[in-house]
């Protein structure tokens, strides 16, 4: 199997559907169908078919790419998996009836028109996609294969340039933030609110270590309002402040999402641009007041060229890009109490 193994390179470009040396892959790992109408059935399909390639190969498939015929019982299937050394397999599969059965159940899905169209699948451990195999760019695969090939690949394959690409963005945009504030008023600010709601303060620790590892995973320390702030207290009970150790678990989750997001998926191109960078998530944005559902307030460290360092915003899972709140913590503290009033 691995003699059909294509390396993910520049001379790839040049690679045509009628050059490629497609392997046999049998599916012999398919059970009968038990259970027609399963919502899960379509992951079944699947994960039969990463749990194939893996087997065959003994490398883990970051994504599949299937091409499925327009006529399923007579048509040949073939794809691509993108294995984990950032090779390539290209592949036939060898059909046999419990296949067939699980391919009609899955394409025909809630339009059986649908076993009459090529398809172009692309899956992943976490997802399913499909378009249709005559849209210019799907089309592409079988016209301008390597090209394709490459114009498709995970992220991953990719990651130093997509990488790069990032950083170059963001970087002019990255300031220090400002030490000038007074922590008194930070804290006659947050303690109206604790008072108004009457709310219970965690008391507060020592986050030393919280903050070394930050600094290690960001390549920047905390600003100094935030640790401040967090002098004041280590969470707030039943309440919306996040103690310095959910800031950091926040903060980890959502530089995963900007590490996994390419430059263009991240961008919002269409967003007005005024105070905060039309971005879904940075790694300058750091979190510290939940607004529930996978939403936050956070301290924003690359303002757009018309915001300031350590201004206040908010994003989220609810958000196509972050949106401004306050100039800074202290006015965002003291925003909370207005609402009140």
């Amino acid at each position: 199997m691995n003699d059909y193994i294509l390396d993910y390179k520049e001379e790839l470009k040049g690679l045509q559907w009628d050059n490629v040396n497609f392997a046999d892959l049998p599916v012999d790992n398919f059970a009968a169908i038990e259970a027609p109408e399963d919502i899960d059935n379509d992951f079944t399909f699947k994960d039969n078919l990463l749990e194939v390639i893996r087997e065959a190969v003994g490398k883990e498939v970051i994504t599949l790419l299937l091409i499925t015929p327009d006529n399923l019982e007579v048509g040949d299937y073939y794809g691509f998996g993108y294995l984990e050394n950032r090779t390539i397999l290209p592949f036939k599969i060898v059909k046999n009836s419990v296949f067939l059965e699980w391919a009609d159940l899955v394409i025909a899905g809630d339009d059986p028109e649908d076993v009459n169209k090529a398809w172009l699948y692309s899956f992943s451990a976490n997802g399913i996609s499909r378009s249709p195999l005559d849209i210019r760019i799907n089309h592409a695969l079988i016209t301008d294969t390597g090209a394709s090939l490459i114009d498709k690949s995970p992220n991953v394959f990719n990651k130093e340039a997509l990488e790069k690409e990032k950083a170059d963005f963001i970087a002019p945009y990255v300031k220090p933030v400002s030490t000038h504030y007074s922590m008194e008023e930070m804290a006659q600010a947050f303690n109206d609110v604790v008072t108004a709601e009457g709310l219970s303060i965690i008391p507060p620790k020592d986050n030393q270590e919280i903050y070394d590892e930050f600094e290690k995973l960001s390549g920047y320390p905390i600003p100094k309002i935030l640790k401040d702030f967090f002098t004041l207290h280590n969470g707030v009970e039943k309440s919306a402040f996040l103690s310095a150790e959910e800031m950091l678990k926040q903060w980890k989750e959502w530089k995963w999402i900007y590490d996994d997001w390419t430059q263009e998926e991240l961008y919002d191109e269409y967003e007005e641009v005024d105070k905060v960078l039309p971005l879904y998530t940075t790694p300058y944005w750091i979190p510290f007041f939940d607004l529930v559902g996978g939403n936050y307030v956070a301290l924003d460290m690359a303002p757009h060229q018309d915001g300031t360092s350590g201004q206040i915003i908010s994003f989220g899972a609810d958000y196509q890009t972050g949106v401004y709140e306050s100039t800074d913590l202290v006015a965002f503290l003291k925003s909370l109490n207005s609402r009140e009033d």
